[in-house]
């Protein structure tokens, strides 16, 4: 019988995050190409920590079936169409009002 192998938790710091964009896009202004979307579903994520930061530009985010407790990072993503946060901690959604 095998022992089950122990996920460590992810923190998105500023660097990480980048392990996670896809789709790559013409932006908002259409005078340049960026990411689109993240997809960090299932990740242990429990902290964004800075890394919202860097990916200002977004419009899709995935982080479904984590950990995550405190969600006011995402606060500063004005191009938001599509985010997923369920199945987290989540207890407080006023960064959202």
């Amino acid at each position: 019988m095998t022992s089950p192998v122990a996920q460590t938790k992810l923190v998105l710091k500023p660097g990480v995050i980048h392990g996670f964009l896809q789709n790559f896009d013409v932006s908002v202004d259409r005078e340049c190409f960026q990411f689109s979307t993240i997809e960090c579903a299932d990740k242990e994520l429990d902290a964004l920590a800075k890394a919202m930061d860097e990916v200002r530009d977004v419009s899709r985010i995935d982080f479904s079936n984590n950990g995550l407790a405190e969600i006011s990072p995402i606060r500063e993503l004005v191009n938001i169409v599509h985010l997923d946060l369920s199945n987290n901690r989540i207890k407080n959604v006023s960064v959202f009002a």
